[in-house]
Order: C-alpha cells, then sequence, then structure tokens
C-alpha cells in the first residue's frame, strides 16, 4: 500500500514554532516569583540569572519555523477561555471539591508573607507543593486582593489551555479538520460509562448525573475535562509537554525546546512530567537515529537547569514521607483489567491500525511505548491514591488523543465505515466529560473563600485525608544552609471556620464517602 501523505510538515528540525517561546514564559514566570520569595537574596539572584540568561540563549539559538496562524491562535485562545470559564475560574460557575484545598493554598499565599508556617498537631509545618499555578496569580492578589488573584490565574490558565490547543490543532490543515481534533481532544475520554452503569445497577443505585464517580477507585486514568476541571496545574503541565512534543514530530521543534518545558513544567506537577520524560526519552533515541542532534541547541536549557536547582530541592523535600509501593491487591488487580479493556485497548487499537495502513512504523514503536507506560504505570503509587499514574499518564494521553483524532481524520477522508466505530466510541466516552460539563452548569456557585489551608482541610470534603502533600516540617528548610528563606511571621493555625465559600458550599462527592455535615 502506498503510503498516505499527512497535513504536517516534514522539514528538517533547524526551526522552531515562534508559539513555543510564549508557552516556555508562561510555566517559567512563577519560578522567578519563587526566586525572589522563597529563597534567599544571593542564591535567588543567581538563579533568576541563570533562569534568564538560558530563556534568552534558547530564544536566540534557533530561528523561528513557521509563521503563526493568526486565526486559529485566536480560536484556540477563545476555545481556552471558555474551557477554563467552565472549570470554575472567577467563581462564576460551580468549582469541584479539589478547589476546597487550592482556594485555600491560593488565599494563604496571598494573604501572608513567603515564606510562612502551619501550626499543626502542635508542630510547625511549611508548604511544599508544586506551586506553579499560584504564584503569579498570588502577587497580583497581594497588589489587588484575592479576587484579583482568582481571576488572574484564571487568565493564566486560559492561555496556557489556548496555546496547548494551537500545537495540536495544527496538527490538521483545513479548519473542518482542526475543529475535529480540537473536539476530540477536549471530549476525549475512556469507556467508563460502561462499567458505571453496570457497577450502579448491580448497586440498586441510580445515574446521577451530577457527578459520574470513579468506579475503579484509586485506579484511574485522568482524561482532558477532568484534568482541566479538578487538577489544572497537573493538566496544564503535561499538555505543555504533549504539545512540544508533537511539534517535535512536525520537525517544528527541537530536542532542547521538549527538555526545557519538561525542566519547568516540574513546578507544576513533578508527576505530569515522568510521562514527559517517557517521551523526551522516544524522541531522543529517534534524532540520535537521523543523526540531526545538535548539543549546542542544549546550552539554554542547561543554564536554566540550573537555574531551578533551588526548585527541586524545593519539591523534593521530606518525599520519602509519602505513602508509595506497588499495587497488589487483588481487588485493584480485576479494576485494572476492566480499565485496560474500556479506557485504553479501544484507543490503542485505533491509533495501530491507523499507522499499520500509513505505513508509519516510527509511529508504530511510538504507539507501543505509549501502552506499555499505560498497562505499567497504574502498577505503582505515589500518595493518597495512585496519584503517580493518574498524573504520569497525562501527556501520554493527550499524545493518544491526538493519534485517535488523526485516525478518525483518515478514516473521513477516505470514506471507510472505520470512522463510524471511531465516532461511536468517542461519542460514549464524551460522557463522563459532557456530565462534568452539565453539573459545573447545574450546581450553583459559591463565592471564593478566604480559609486558610487548615480550615479548608478541617470543614471541607477532605477532613478525613491528611496533608501530606502540602506540608512537610519546616526544620526540611533549614537545610542546605543559606538557601531557603525562614518565616518570619506567626504561623497560620486552625480558627474553627466553617469552609468552603463561608458554609455555603454544597459539596459533590460519592455519597458515604467522606462525612459531608454542613
Amino acid at each position: 500500500m502506498k503510503p498516505r501523505m499527512t497535513e504536517t510538515s516534514t522539514r528538517p528540525g533547524s526551526t522552531r514554532d515562534p508559539m513555543i517561546f510564549p508557552l516556555i514564559l508562561l510555566l517559567a514566570a512563577p519560578l522567578i516569583a519563587f526566586n525572589f520569595g522563597f529563597i534567599e537574596v544571593l542564591p535567588g539572584l543567581l538563579a533568576t540569572i541563570l533562569l534568564v540568561a538560558g530563556l534568552a540563549l534558547f530564544r536566540l539559538k534557533t530561528p523561528s519555523g513557521p509563521p503563526v496562524d493568526r486565526r486559529l491562535l485566536a480560536v484556540c485562545l477563545g476555545v481556552g477561555l471558555v474551557a477554563i470559564l467552565l472549570s470554575g475560574a472567577g467563581h462564576f460557575l460551580y468549582r469541584t471539591d479539589d478547589w476546597s484545598i487550592r482556594d485555600a493554598v491560593l488565599a494563604d499565599l496571598v494573604a501572608h508573607p513567603w515564606p510562612f508556617t502551619y501550626q499543626l498537631d502542635d508542630k510547625l509545618q511549611m508548604i511544599r507543593a508544586p506551586l506553579g499555578m499560584y504564584l503569579v496569580p498570588a502577587l497580583a492578589g497581594k497588589l489587588w486582593g484575592l479576587e484579583a488573584a482568582d481571576l488572574v490565574m484564571g487568565v493564566q490558565n486560559s492561555l496556557l489551555t489556548g496555546l496547548v490547543l494551537y500545537f495540536f490543532a495544527r496538527e490538521a490543515s483545513t479548519w473542518r479538520n482542526r475543529i475535529i481534533i480540537l473536539v476530540v481532544f477536549l471530549l476525549f475520554h475512556g469507556l467508563s460509562v460502561f462499567p458505571e452503569l453496570l457497577k450502579r445497577s448491580l448497586l440498586g443505585e441510580t445515574f446521577e448525573l451530577l457527578h459520574a464517580r470513579g468506579w475503579g477507585g484509586p485506579l484511574q486514568y485522568s482524561f482532558h475535562i477532568t484534568q482541566l476541571f479538578w487538577v489544572p496545574n497537573h493538566g496544564l503541565a503535561g499538555w505543555s509537554v504533549a504539545a512540544v512534543y508533537v511539534a517535535w514530530r512536525r520537525r517544528e521543534a527541537d530536542l532542547a525546546s521538549l527538555a526545557l518545558v519538561i525542566a519547568l513544567a516540574l513546578f507544576w506537577s513533578p508527576l505530569a512530567i515522568m510521562g514527559g520524560i517517557l517521551l523526551f526519552g522516544f524522541s531522543a533515541v529517534s534524532r540520535w537515529r537521523d543523526e540531526i542532534v545538535r548539543l549546542g541547541s542544549f546550552a539554554g536549557p542547561v543554564l536554566v537547569g540550573l537555574g531551578i536547582v533551588p526548585v527541586f530541592l524545593f519539591m523534593t523535600k521530606s518525599v520519602g514521607s509519602l505513602p508509595s509501593g506497588f499495587l497488589t491487591n487483588p481487588l485493584l488487580l480485576d479494576l485494572y483489567g476492566i480499565k485496560i479493556l474500556t479506557e485504553v485497548l479501544p484507543f490503542a487499537i485505533i491509533v495501530w491500525l491507523d499507522r499499520r495502513r500509513s505505513i508509519d512504523l516510527r509511529g508504530q514503536w511510538e504507539l507501543l511505548g505509549l501502552t506499555l507506560a499505560m498497562l505499567l504505570f497504574p502498577f505503582y503509587s505515589i500518595g493518597v491514591g495512585d496519584d503517580f499514574s493518574r498524573r504520569a499518564i497525562i501527556p501520554i494521553m493527550a499524545v493518544l488523543s491526538l493519534g485517535v483524532g488523526t485516525a478518525l481524520l483518515h478514516a473521513l477522508n477516505e470514506r471507510r465505515r472505520a470512522a463510524l466505530v471511531i465516532v461511536t466510541i468517542l461519542l460514549f466516552g464524551a460522557v463522563s466529560p459532557l456530565t462534568e460539563i452539565a453539573r459545573n452548569l447545574a450546581v450553583p456557585a459559591s463565592p471564593i473563600s478566604t480559609c486558610n489551608l487548615l480550615d479548608a482541610r478541617a470543614s471541607g470534603p477532605f477532613r478525613k485525608l491528611g496533608l501530606e502533600h502540602y506540608l512537610v516540617t519546616a526544620t526540611a528548610f533549614t537545610t542546605p544552609p543559606g538557601l531557603f528563606r525562614q518565616p518570619a511571621a506567626d504561623p497560620v493555625g486552625e480558627t474553627g471556620r466553617r469552609c468552603w465559600g463561608d458554609g455555603q458550599r454544597q459539596f459533590i462527592l460519592a455519597p458515604g464517602v467522606l462525612d459531608n455535615d454542613p
């Protein structure tokens, strides 16, 4: 069979899509805020100089590639804004339960001088969390108030979402095909509706539109709308890596660009970049094989890597205290099999058949690596539940969704009946993300809460869970000497306030799982 011609560019990777740099700047901005807020003056200044010098060198090293498609960029930024507003940004609509904690983190970063401590169980604790999404909005909040911080976070996240969508939409050259790519990406989801309905039928439960519960317990593959509504810092980090990776596949980005985005995304989500490292490994092997790796292009990323050493030390403080290990529970293994059958294999088969028809050998090897990662990641867990696979899978799922979208385009263009099969699978999968959107539109919004992290945990939906993801003993930041600033203000303590929305919140979670008494 004659190989199918793709819609994308195949020119050598000597140029770089000019929109990569704005994406990088959005990811890098919180690092500068961190250097001046959490690090002592001299090491903070040195880290900032290295970071800025590395970004400047990266910008100058490779000329820009294809011109920006301004109409497409405007459309993608508009779609990104709508998606972020639907997620509850600005508190115009309902926000999911995870925001009871995220709003509290933002409120504390606005209200207290950096760094600050918490008084928890007679111990002084300090925040150690991926703060990349919070710091720039928190600076705005210090100037104009908490509502401004919430709005700036919405603008920041919508810009990142729009840029990611732009990179994915550029995979196609016509407006019809671009719209299909965007719709597939935004509504991409596994066939979890079937095991969910089966579970509720067996238990005699009704299907609740307002919240499609996770039937798989801790075994979850986080899909796109779910990521955007519940864990946008993880989703945006993983999508950014995936966006530059697909630009690399089009020869519109180099390995240095991908390495740089992975490094900067660390401060947004250290777990999401795990899947990104796998993508980088595949791209590195491919480029070495092609003998077109330019080591000089890594000068900028190396300087940036040196500049983020303080952030790396910050993020790795007391990580050994987090629960981790391999999953061996027989029940979880049974659920794992159902997960693979409903949320991995249908899409892997679609992409595999498409790439075999086009004789895309490299694409087949890529798919094999992605599928193996999706099969193996759930067996290892970090944190409460299976946080490792939920987050590490994000960039991999993003790349897989693009493969499904392009497979659908090929089937439509060639008028094959496979298009109907793919559309049917995607429609059944879209039930869950559409349910998420319907819930956010149906449930009343609540005002932004001024409660601190301890009050939000004590009176919110996660009162039975610990804060190991966010807090570590304050003494951990006395090493290495002279690096981290020490708190000067009094510690933040629990006040007994009712959160979220100061008692006006209706929590939407699985009934009976957590204590949600008003």
